[in-house]
């Protein structure tokens, strides 16, 4: 306000001066200039040497000069026929950084300042960062951060320079106190908040659902009208929706004014445009129910069926647009779908990018969608879900991009990230016997082909395991799968406190993986030898001696394996939808000596449904079953065949149970397994805010029995609840499991363990 008053009465002093005794100017001379060229200066000078300078022109030139917002100060001087110019330059801005950012990034804040021009080498004007610090506030507000404080301090440097330095106390995020509604005849307030984004429940914490921002409330808004919308309120609308923050400014509450209206039929629907499909097809891929409530969700998926349709027949830009007739005399709607399936479009070209050691022939097998084909959205949905079950991509991006100079081409272009190819397996367990390790070596993508080798040795209290094993997946141009693998096993069991005995075996097997339909159903099938060296430990149990005395030690077997598998995971890590499902037969029938005729049975079920389209909250079910029996010669599975359950593991995972310890004993009171398994696992997966990390809580069941002294009674299962965490720890490339359960039913007999971890670890 001063250095207006001033700037004025400075302006009546030049005007009265010059009104007097106008000049004509011969000479202009800038003073005070330094980084400011003299050129650049005399260009936005209103007046040229030789021209009459009048009182108009006097304003004129000091406003012009100040509107370049180079100068703090400009006066003019009379010296004869010169006219001089004193100018006080801005200074210019060194550097500039802001600190305490944490919700906003340092390019979000740097795109800010550019455009307000606050950048290095730039003049500086007091007026634009004040303009920054209440955009910044505006958009820290906008995020529900109202206590934030953005404090600016300007330095003087050397050479007329001025750094600048932002500090940023952003505070809390304001917490969503109450949410209320006032209009809502129909539906209850607790109906309406279960619909919504946001909550103010005990459990609202999980994905920040309890904390405020304008973002939020405009999600939470279209929520709210999508809800109605499906209820036949097509009138609905929400008159206001106001946010009261509290004083200290850090909760708010959020109210509603509703205004439903009335309830509206769907009373038929048409289809007009150019629609390829028949009547018949159309029909089918309806989801609207005639003279029930109209509903934005099923025109909505009306729509996404018919459009998907449309793009397995090769219209990938096809429109169906819903139009609505409403008859508001009689509350109904007609509703019109009128489709534009536009050109049918083609696949030119599939092309790859990111991959740095996996070679493109291995990626292309991937593919479902040919290249040079009428494109099908489902096949190119294959061919990504595909990608991503690999197991060793981190990341997947599909590109379509269309092809210049034509209308029906497009190229498919996959811009993928590699992860770890090769991975140490190390596994832990911690419980009353000590602790277990085993550790394995395999490369997923050896040598950028695609192709499986891994090298194993592994050594715990089980024993030791030597494994060389081998997997092409591209065995055949149909997509058969071939695979070797040789081994040498000692097992020790009684080491881990279960049935004491010890096996020596060596053999190879060769495997196949044929797939036999489009929808990863593949038939699995291998067949091998094996050499079967049994001993007896250290006071034996009665079950090892007289197996030994009725079958010998010493086995030569041929092994046969015959299995059936549907993989349907949306991807390989972490799934979040999808059914894998997988069946397997063992069968050994001997060479020479001693036989040993066995079957073994197993099945296994792992099923992830989230709780709605695009919730993060997972349901997952998982089940095992397992049964073996001797035929020939042999009168029931031999005892080392054995299926176990307790701990964490694969087919025998309980929980809170010691490793291997639940089913029936020997005659020294130590677990000895069972021919038939039942296991399984309900879970709850919710969201957290840790990256890679997966949380669920589970209830584990299971046993193992031996159907040839008792039945399969139900009443023997175990079962246990608890906490468990998959953490995918970054940098360090390795996948640590948790588990903390509680035994719910367990027996004087059984050995608990309520604490145990597992730990894998991928390295390049």
């Amino acid at each position: 306000m001063k250095k207006s008053i001033l700037f004025f009465l400075f302006f009546l002093f030049i005007s009265n001066a010059y009104a007097q005794q106008a000049i004509t100017v011969s000479t202009i001379r800038f003073e005070g200039l330094h980084r400011i060229p003299v050129d650049t200066a005399l260009n936005y000078l209103p007046l040229k040497s030789g021209e009459e300078l009048t009182p108009a022109l006097t304003r004129k030139t000091i406003k012009m000069l100040y509107e370049t917002g180079f100068f703090e100060t400009v006066s003019l001087e009379q010296e004869g026929r010169t006219l001089i110019i004193q100018v006080k330059e801005r200074p210019t801005i060194a550097s500039i950084i802001a600190s305490g950012n944490n919700d906003l990034s340092k390019e979000q804040l740097d795109s800010v300042l550019k455009n307000l021009s606050l950048i290095d080498g730039l003049t500086f004007n007091q007026a634009t960062l004040d303009k920054f610090v209440a955009s910044l506030d505006a958009e820290y507000e906008r995020r529900g951060k109202y206590n934030v404080k953005i404090t600016p301090t300007v330095t003087p440097t050397s050479r007329n320079r001025v750094d600048i330095h932002i500090l940023i106390s952003e505070g809390r995020t304001a917490v969503i106190k109450q949410i209320n509604f006032s209009g809502n005849a129909t539906f209850s307030n607790f109906k309406l908040s279960n619909q919504l984004p946001i909550a103010t429940g005990p459990f609202s914490f999980i994905k920040h659902r309890n904390l405020f921002s304008q973002e939020k409330l405009g999600d939470t808004s279209k929520a709210l009208s999508n809800f109605y919308l499906d209820q036949g309120y097509i009138q609905f609308k929400i008159e206001t929706a106001q946010v009261t923050v509290t004083p200290d400014r850090k909760f708010v509450y959020i109210n509603f004014k509703l205004q439903e209206g009335p309830v509206y039929t769907l009373k038929d629907t048409q289809w007009a445009g150019k629609t390829i499909l028949s009547e018949n097809e159309l029909k089918k891929l309806s989801t609207v129910k005639i003279n029930k409530p109209f509903s934005r969700k099923t025109v909505q998926e009306t729509v996404d069926a018919i459009s998907k349709a449309l793009g397995e027949k090769g219209y990938a830009y096809a429109i169906v647009n819903p139009i609505p007739k409403i008859d508001e005399k009689n509350k109904t709607v007609l509703m019109t779908f009128y489709i534009e399936p536009g050109q049918r479009i083609y696949v030119r070209r599939i092309t790859f990018s990111g991959n740095i050691k996996t070679a493109d022939i291995v990626l292309r097998h991937a593919m479902k969608q040919p290249e040079g084909g009428i494109i099908s959205l489902s096949k190119v949905e294959q061919s990504t879900r595909a990608l991503n079950l690999l197991g060793y991509l981190e990341e997947v991006h599909l590109e379509t991009t269309p092809v210049p100079d034509t209308t029906d081409e497009v190229d498919l272009n996959y811009h993928i990230k590699e992860g770890p190819t090769a991975q140490a397996l190390f596994s832990a367990g911690y419980g009353s016997n000590g602790l277990t390790f085993s550790a394995q070596v395999n490369q997923n993508d050896f040598l950028g082909t695609g192709k499986f080798l891994g090298v194993n040795a592994t050594t715990n209290l089980m024993g030791q395991v030597y494994n060389i094993s081998y997997n092409n997946p591209y065995y055949t141009v149909d997509g058969i799968q071939r695979g070797f693998n040789l081994y040498y096993n000692r097992n020790t069991p009684g080491r881990l406190n279960t049935v004491n005995y010890t096996t020596d075996l060596f053999g190879g097997m060769v495997s196949y993986v044929i797939p036999i339909s489009e929808k990863d159903d593949a038939l699995n099938v291998g067949f091998g030898y094996q050499n079967t060296l049994l001993s007896q430990g250290g006071l034996p149990a009665t079950q090892v001696v007289e197996f030994i005395q009725d079958n010998g030690h010493l086995f030569n077997q041929l092994l046969f394996n015959l299995g059936w598998s549907r993989n349907g995971y949306d991807r390989a890590s972490f799934p979040t939808r999808g059914l894998n499902q997988s069946f397997n037969s063992e069968m050994s029938g001997p060479i020479m000596g001693k036989p040993l005729d066995y079957i073994k049975l197993t099945y296994h079920a792992h099923y992830y449904h989230p709780l709605h389209a695009s919730s993060p909250f997972i349901i997952s079910l998982l089940g095992n079953l397992g049964y073996g029996f001797g035929y020939g010669s042999t009168s029931q599975l031999p005892f080392f065949k054995n299926y176990y359950a307790g701990g964490i593991g694969y087919m025998g995972a309980v929980r809170g149970y010691n490793t291997n310890s639940l089913g029936p004993r020997d005659s020294t009171d130590k677990p000895l397994g069972g021919n038939a398994l039942m296991t399984g696992t309900t879970a709850f997966i919710f969201p957290n805010p840790v990256k890679n990390m997966r949380s669920s809580l589970f209830i584990d069941g299971g046993n193992v029995y031996n159907t040839h002294t008792n039945s399969i009674q139900l009443s023997q299962l175990r079962f246990s609840t608890g906490l468990a965490v998959d953490w995918q720890v970054p940098l360090l490339n390795f996948l640590l499991n948790l588990s903390a359960a509680l035994p719910v039913n367990a027996r004087p007999i059984d050995e608990t363990q309520y604490f145990q971890f597992a730990l894998a670890t991928n390295f390049d």
